[in-house]
């Protein structure tokens, strides 16, 4: 089930780099967690993605090789604007199952 599902509908994304090697899609809207630094313990804080500056950590989840997810950090050293087709928003039930401290 989605909420938006528009194949052909071009839009602008914010394309977010990590330490890590990882990358992310996201519109400026999209919450994300976030905090000052990656050490354990931090406090997370829920932001709009468009609010988020480079040397911040994110939070994302994983799959794990036993098919277990898990929420790790990395640091933030890009954050691009990319034009791409396609908006989709689907309705999950893990939607905000990790949430801040």
């Amino acid at each position: 089930m989605f909420l938006h599902r528009k194949r052909e509908e071009q839009a602008i994304y914010l394309k977010l780099e990590t330490k890590g090697g990882g990358s992310l899609k996201l519109t400026d809207f999209h919450l994300i967690y976030t905090s000052k630094s990656c050490e354990p313990g931090e406090k997370l804080k829920l932001v709009h993605a468009r609010d988020l500056t480079v040397g911040q950590c994110v939070y994302m989840v994983s799959n794990e090789t036993q098919g277990r997810t898990f929420l790790h950090s990395s640091q933030l050293t890009r954050i691009t604007q990319v034009k791409q087709r396609g908006i989709y928003a689907p309705l999950t039930g893990l939607c905000h199952s990790f949430r801040a401290a």
